[in-house]
């Protein structure tokens, strides 16, 4: 069995950290969550593979009412709206969303109510990819490869296909396009 205290309590004292028994409540959305990730022999199972973002607001204690009709009002969302989606703060590209009106309204509400935000994005490409290399390096712990680790992993995000196909050898259970 794993005492994962023993690990945790390791990370704190290696990086200082403080806090890491207060609690929090959190509150969370997430988006392009594919789930699974498949190499097949025509490609990958998703055509473009997005980033998996989870993100929200979050503050100090135990859950707590929020009011969120005043910040609906602030906002001018429809009071039949389910949620307040990024569409009801702002829209366009990144340096519009940070000019909007709106997102100016948002932030205050939130210092006001002293929340924090939180936002986690993962590239599930990279991770399948690292995985697989990583799988390598388990599997045959040849010496060449794992000199060779951080070259496979930085290549094979830009050329999957090619770089997969160059280590067939290593990869005999994939069907590798």
């Amino acid at each position: 069995m794993i005492d994962v205290n023993l690990m945790r309590d390791r990370e704190i004292a290696l990086h200082d950290l403080t806090g890491a028994d207060d609690e929090y409540t959190i509150y969370y959305d997430e988006t392009n969550n594919i789930r699974r990730l498949h190499v097949r022999p025509d490609g990958l199972n998703v055509r473009e593979p997005k980033c998996f973002v989870v993100g929200g607001i979050a503050h100090h204690g135990t859950a707590r009412p929020l009011p969120l009709d005043e910040l609906r009002s602030a906002l001018r969302v429809q009071p039949g709206a389910s949620e307040i989606k990024l569409k009801h703060v702002a829209t366009g590209e990144f340096l519009d969303l940070l000019n909007a009106p709106r997102l100016e309204v948002f932030l205050s509400w939130l210092l006001e109510q002293g929340l924090f935000v939180h936002y986690s994005a993962l590239d599930p490409l990279y991770w399948s990819i690292v995985d697989i290399v990583d799988s390598m390096l388990t599997e045959h712990r040849e010496q060449m490869l794992l000199a060779v680790n951080p070259q496979l992993k930085k290549r094979s995000l830009h050329r999957p296909s090619p770089r997969l196909r160059r280590h067939r050898r290593y990869l005999p259970a994939l069907p590798v396009p």
